[in-house]
């Protein structure tokens, strides 16, 4: 579940995560005599290892530079037959490291006749070398080694010397240290290039072109504003308010959680058999989405998700913030892509929108020139 949490938020609907955890822990951080037959075992302090791990996790996942690479697809290669004189003249492929695989049927038997037939070493021959490599490792070296006698050397006591007085240390006067501070690395600058089907926004930063989806970094900025505001969410009062009919079980589940709702800026109130009247939204939302984003909202509460209040507010987050955001295919002004720009450039946590579907992708210039067959 600690592992699950981290990718929360960062994940595609219906995937979930995979991994192997090594934990290091003393001894007595673990309780052995949960089962009879010890063959169980319980953490001590359970939130401690919970929150190890979840945080461990979205710390990696955070630092991790996840920008998916464009993947063009290889030429198929055809199946044609060989011409004759490709049959007459066979290319030979190159052999690899491990030969034996590669040799066909006729080779190997070449190569094993040929390794038989070799001349094999004369016995006689090579156990007269033998003996003399032994000879020549077992006698001994006849050299007389001379060892020089040490000569004694007369030790003279010297006079005592005189020590003079210390002379008065002078005053010093400590200087304050200067401290050099080491210049920040430079940030690559990037350059704005355009938009691709009002929909992705073009942006060239060094020998890599980023492909940004405009509606999923915005709606996952809007996302992470919307939860770091603890607070009930700012919300704006309709002049005319407007009525919706629901589904009896969507309408039910929604005045039931009606404070839930208020704290994501909704006020609704019952208005009749199963219709609702929306009387405030949040302030991000235009009105004219106000019952849609009520229906999705129904749709998850009546899905199940509510085992856990911050997990609902997530949810309901969720479809605020998609509903709240510039949509694919709307005319976007160069200001708004530009700041959309910048703000997936520079922060690291923007690389999924909330329903886990990438922000940004690279093309490297390197694939370009392949591409064009330039390399």
């Amino acid at each position: 579940s600690a592992l699950e949490e981290a990718y929360r938020n960062q994940i595609m609907v219906g995937k979930f995560p995979a991994c192997v955890l090594h934990l290091h822990l003393p001894a007595s951080a673990v309780d052995v005599n949960v089962h009879p037959a010890k063959t169980e075992v319980k953490f001590l302090n359970e939130k401690a290892v919970f929150d190890c791990i979840h945080y461990g996790v979205l710390g990696a996942l955070n630092k991790t530079q996840d920008r998916p690479q464009v993947q063009f697809r290889k030429p198929a290669v055809s199946a044609t037959a060989p011409t004759p004189a490709a049959a007459t003249n066979p290319v030979t492929a190159p052999r690899q490291e491990n030969f034996f695989r590669t040799m066909s049927a006729q080779e190997y038997n070449n190569f094993t006749t040929a390794v038989k037939d070799a001349p094999k070493p004369s016995p006689l021959a090579a156990a007269a070398v033998a003996a003399a490599v032994e000879r020549t490792a077992i006698s001994p070296i006849q050299e007389e080694v001379v060892t020089p006698r040490p000569v004694p050397v007369p030790i003279s006591i010297p006079a005592p010397i005189p020590v003079p007085a210390p002379a008065p240390m002078p005053e010093i006067i400590e200087e304050p240290e200067q401290i050099t501070i080491a210049a920040m690395p430079q940030d690559i600058p990037w350059r704005f290039v355009g938009e691709l089907y009002n929909s992705y926004i073009l942006v060239e930063q060094g020998d890599e072109a980023y492909l940004i989806d405009k509606h999923a970094a915005h709606e996952r900025i809007l996302f992470e504003k919307l939860k770091a505001n603890q607070e009930a969410i700012s919300s704006q009062t309709l002049l005319t308010p407007i009525t919706h009919r629901l589904s009896p079980d969507g309408a039910a589940i929604l005045l039931e959680n009606s404070a839930l709702l208020e704290e994501l800026g909704f006020e609704i109130q019952e208005f009749g058999e199963n219709t609702v009247l929306i009387r405030q939204i949040p302030m991000d939302l235009d009105d004219s989405q106000a019952a849609d984003s009520l229906e999705l909202l129904a749709t998850d509460l009546l899905n199940g998700r509510k085992e856990r209040k911050e997990s609902i507010r997530d949810e309901l987050l969720h479809t605020v913030a998609c509903k709240a955001a510039i949509k694919a295919g709307w005319q976007t002004s160069e200001p708004e892509l530009l700041a959309l720009a910048k703000q997936v450039l520079s922060r690291d946590d923007l690389k999924h929108c909330p329903h886990g579907r990438p922000i940004c992708i690279s093309l490297s210039k390197k694939q370009l020139e392949k591409q064009f067959k330039r390399t």
